[in-house]
């Protein structure tokens, strides 16, 4: 019997999962989800019809039956959520997660809540889902998902682009509401029994290069930043289109849109560089100073919410307290993501700067320079970590990642357990002998070849063979569907 996939198509993932589910059909039953009219518009183009009515056709009279959500449902969703997330959240933490959810009160909050519940409780049972694609788990409308596909033994999957030994472009499968990676951990597993045999020349030589090479992975995608003009301009083109843009989504059903369109974020660029270039001071980096290194995420994203159990969204709160957790006369330097300017107040720097041992870092180092002379990375769940691991440095998360798994890798439950950790590491160095090339090995054999980068219009950006990308992306899927999945890249 043949296993049923649902791709959600939302934004740009129409561009991926059309082609995608055009190669799957045949091996898989596949439903197709658009989103919106938008979406169904654009899977027109390929020439798929949805399946079924589209996610906020289906969402609208969910949410417009209850006047009251019953108390009955309340507890289920509560008890669901904290059961399926392992006890990372709750259902009043989970809503916190949204970022759309704080144009609504309360009750629209909960009310919205249980019609993305009700669906996805009835959608993944009747039909009998296997597998659910769609993006990380992001906005109350996935997680919800992910948490009933677990209900229901169904995986919620998604892929992240990542760094191999082999071609340009690779991707590592994910599933699940954090950033799980199920080939890796079972990879890994088997290299940590010694029933699967470690290829140290491969790993060292990927190891080796990696340290040598100080460039930001997929680099050539971000974009470059601008003159404050362009910023302030934006900004006033977009307050000028704001009532029109509110007019044209319901707070509820289009909720994210509507958030979008309250959120300024280009006028709050120009505001926010303007003022950092006046009272802000950023500072050249020393790397002889003893430091350990704090990669701010960007905000709000996925890494601070969803995937790090919403409780270090303050970053700022997280890296004070970060900072006063120190070893005596070791610094905390902190940069910005490199792949957004502007986004965050002034304010928020100035507040770092009263802490006497945080050093705010030019945006304009690169983060592996900072991680080559730093004693230790702290980050929730960032890649500045994976980074840190592969270079031979302390890493410590406080979120659940593809790299946890690690032996090196400190996982801090709570922020007030960072102290014991990093005082019990001073002065410790790594050997040869340890969990590393485990790791390595588990991590280049997880890897699959090709690009999933799909969002803000990237697929055209790398040049490549795109019906050829999906057809290695459904050959490996297939492949991950069946018992003893085949690992991309394997030899």
């Amino acid at each position: 019997m043949k296993k049923t996939i649902l791709l959600f198509h939302r934004l740009e993932l129409v561009d991926m999962f059309a082609p995608l589910g055009n190669e799957l059909h045949g091996e898989l039953h596949v439903i197709h989800l658009p989103y919106g009219e938008a979406e169904r518009t654009h899977m027109k183009a390929y020439g798929i019809a949805a399946d079924m009515p589209t996610f906020k056709e289906a969402i609208k009279p969910l949410y417009e039956s209850i006047d009251h959500v019953p108390q009955d449902l309340l507890s289920r969703m509560d008890e669901d959520i904290i059961r399926f997330s392992d006890g990372r959240f709750n259902l009043n933490s989970a809503i916190q997660s949204d970022r759309g959810f704080t144009v609504l009160d309360y009750q629209q909050a909960i009310a919205l809540t249980s019609a993305y519940y009700q669906y996805w409780d009835q959608a993944i049972s009747s039909e009998k889902i296997d597998y659910v694609m769609h993006e990380p788990t992001s906005l109350m409308m996935n997680f919800i998902c992910a948490i009933l596909c677990r209900k229901h033994g169904a995986e919620y999957i998604y892929q992240i682009m990542s760094k191999g030994d082999r071609g340009d472009l690779n991707y590592l499968t994910m599933s699940g509401d954090n950033l799980t990676a199920p080939e890796l951990e079972r990879i890994h597993k088997e290299y940590a029994s010694n029933t699967r045999q470690v290829d140290q020349a491969r790993c060292e030589a990927f190891l080796q290069k990696f340290r040598a090479d100080f460039s930001i992975y997929l680099g050539a995608t971000i974009k470059p930043k601008q003159k404050k003009y362009v910023y302030a301009l934006k900004g006033l083109r977009h307050q000028f289109k704001k009532s029109a843009a509110l007019r044209q989504h319901d707070k509820i059903i289009d909720n994210i849109e509507y958030w979008s369109a309250t959120t300024n974020s280009n006028g709050d660029k120009y505001k926010n560089i303007r003022q950092c270039e006046k009272e802000v001071n950023f500072e050249d980096f020393n790397p002889d100073l003893e430091y350990y290194y704090y990669p701010l995420h960007l905000e709000p994203e996925a890494v601070v919410l969803y995937h790090g159990a919403g409780i270090y969204a303050n970053q700022v709160k997280l890296i004070q307290n970060i900072a006063g957790q120190l070893p005596p006369g070791k610094l905390l330097y902190v940069k910005d993501h490199p792949h957004e300017f502007g986004y965050r107040a002034a304010e928020d720097y100035k507040a770092l700067l009263k802490v006497p041992n945080i050093k705010l870092i030019k945006q304009s180092v690169p983060g592996k320079l900072l991680i080559n002379s730093a004693i230790g990375v702290i980050t929730i769940n960032g890649t500045a970590g994976f980074e840190a691991l592969l270079m031979g440095k302390q890493v410590y998360v406080f979120g659940k990642t593809f790299y946890s798994t690690c032996a090196r890798v400190n996982y801090i439950h709570h922020v007030r357990d960072l102290r014991a950790s990093l005082y019990a590491n001073q002065g410790k160095e790594y050997t040869a002998s340890d969990d590393l090339l485990n790791f390595v090995a588990a991590y280049l054999d997880a890897l699959h070849e090709g690009m999933v980068d799909y969002f803000v219009g990237r697929a055209n950006s790398y040049n490549i063979n795109l019906e050829e990308n999906i057809r290695q992306i459904a050959r490996d899927f297939i492949a991950y569907t069946r018992p003893h999945p085949a690992i991309g890249n394997r030899q």
